[in-house]
């Protein structure tokens, strides 16, 4: 029995050197680049015609409730591929609110500034144009793949910190529409897991298929390992659009639907056995659906001979089904038309429409605002300014439920709140402490509706306004509670150095 357990211990101890001495191996074969395993990140030299450059960013925002105060300064840095006509694609996100960009070697050898040629926040892209001719003369510049699918083998493309190309491989997963960072935009998507190791501080990073671009990282979730990136389509319609000259974005119907699965609604649409369609819940006023006669209650069952079943999609070419919004905003240009079918009331109909964009400058409450600084006006120790989605943001990543619920309601509902764009809503953003302010400390996030008892839909408004004071008061009157206020015209003559001089207020307004 002795002898027996004597040879149980040996077997174990060899089976345990065995497997520490193989796995030695392994990992020395994995280091030295011998082994390559699922995932891995392969090295390899860059060669003189390298397809990528280092983008470094320096960038400064404002302050959105005290917008003459501008933020301290910042630093990014990505790698960006090189396209045709010398121009370098990158992420807008990257560029937003730059005061200095700058083009670097990927070998570290020269650096060069660079200029923004075209940007589009809603798309997620930019484009940049070197000042020096030839600093693109030893890069061979990518050219696009258009077949990227799910399934599609991918390589995601880094520089080590000594100049040398680092591939990580991946599949794609999913082709879908998703929203992009400005939420009021929905685009097609790549979804891919990856186990990436981020060299820089920006996730921005080009994903190559067979030698040619298939799109650029925006997002990656180092938990998860999910990427989310900007695929070509998107990408080739953004780079079309701006060689026109005067870039129009992507355009938009001016709709919303609702699926169409329930049985008992089909029924009472009046809908055919197996009819197709979406139930069209919402028609912007004035917008392309609008124009074209749609309205709310339709069933669209077909855009320019394409079918779209009860959850939105048609069936595309190279993706399958995927959401009738890639068919309109991106396999489609602004002033495009489009013939839809419908059913109204169970009558099937033919319609025209054209698409169009709308400028972030067209809403009521703007989606976005970058590379200028805010407009405001400051009357006394009160800070006007203009709503925008910038602001609500100042409330953090979970603004929707942390902002003032009543302003968040109206960035959702600003189409019906206020049909045709045509204002904005001017509020109190800060109330600056001052005698003449006693008592007004909590009035931030005020919405204000007359001053002087002028209406008030632009911050002109006010301006003009303030020249006429009521009585020798200024009356303001507020949307909620306590809705009416009065500031002495005098006392803020007398308060207004010393509050310039205590919150650097070099100037009382920007209505640029």
């Amino acid at each position: 029995m002795a002898t027996e357990g004597y040879f149980k211990s040996c077997t174990a101890r060899g089976l345990i050197l065995l497997v520490l001495t193989v796995g030695a191996l392994l990992v020395l074969c994995w280091s030295r680049g011998w082994l390559v395993l699922p995932g891995r990140v392969a090295v390899a030299s860059v060669p003189a015609n390298s397809s990528v450059v280092i983008v470094n960013v320096t960038a400064q925002s404002y302050e959105q409730l005290r917008p003459w105060i501008k933020r301290p300064p910042f630093g990014q840095r990505a790698v960006a591929p090189v396209l045709d006509g010398n121009r370098v694609l990158v992420t807008a996100e990257l560029v937003a609110n730059a005061t200095f960009i700058e083009l670097e070697k990927a070998d570290h050898s020269r650096k060069s500034p660079a200029t923004l040629e075209a940007v589009d926040y809603e798309a997620n892209l930019a484009v940049l144009k070197c000042s020096e001719n030839d600093f693109f003369s030893d890069i061979q510049p990518l050219s696009l793949t258009p077949d990227t699918k799910t399934g599609s083998s991918v390589s995601v493309w880094q520089l080590e910190h000594n100049g040398t190309l680092a591939v990580t491989d991946g599949v794609i997963n999913n082709v879908d529409v998703s929203r992009y960072p400005e939420e009021n935009t929905r685009l097609l998507v790549y979804r891919m897991s990856i186990p990436l190791q981020l060299r820089e501080n920006s996730p921005m990073l080009p994903v190559v298929r067979n030698g040619r671009l298939a799109g650029l990282l925006m997002r990656y979730d180092s938990r998860s390992q999910g990427a989310v990136v900007v695929p070509e389509p998107v990408i080739s319609h953004f780079l079309k659009d701006a060689a026109v000259g005067s870039y129009r974005g992507f355009p938009r119907a001016g709709l919303g639907f609702s699926f169409l699965r329930d049985p008992q609604l089909q029924h009472y649409l009046k809908l055919p056995a197996d009819s197709p369609g979406i139930y069209i819940s919402r028609v912007l006023h004035d917008g392309p659906g609008d124009k074209a006669g749609l309205k709310q209650g339709d069933v669209l069952t077909d855009i320019d001979g394409l079918t779209i079943d009860h959850e939105g999609n048609y069936q595309d070419g190279l993706y399958g089904k995927v959401s009738l919004e890639h068919l309109i905003n991106t396999r489609h240009y602004a002033g495009d038309k489009l013939t839809l079918k419908v059913l109204r009331d169970g009558v099937p109909l033919s319609l025209q429409m054209v698409l169009d964009h709308k400028s972030a400058d067209d809403y009521t409450i703007p989606p976005y605002q970058y590379d200028r600084q805010p407009r405001y006006l400051v009357v006394g120790s009160l800070v006007f300014v203009e709503l925008s989605r910038q602001i609500l943001r100042e409330f953090g990543p979970d603004w929707g439920n942390t902002a003032p619920q009543k302003l968040v309601y109206k960035d959702a509902f600003q189409d019906e709140l206020y049909p045709g764009g045509k204002q904005r809503v001017v509020m109190i953003s800060e109330v600056l402490p001052a005698d003449s302010s006693l008592g007004y400390e909590s009035l931030g996030g005020s919405v204000i509706t007359a001053f002087n008892s002028v209406p008030v839909r632009r911050l002109e408004d006010i301006e003009q306004a303030a020249a006429k004071p009521l009585n020798g008061f200024h009356e303001i009157r507020l949307e909620d509670n306590p809705r009416v206020i009065y500031l002495d015209p005098a006392q803020i003559a007398l308060e207004q150095p010393k509050l310039q001089t205590q919150y650097r207020l070099q100037v009382l307004k920007n209505l640029n």
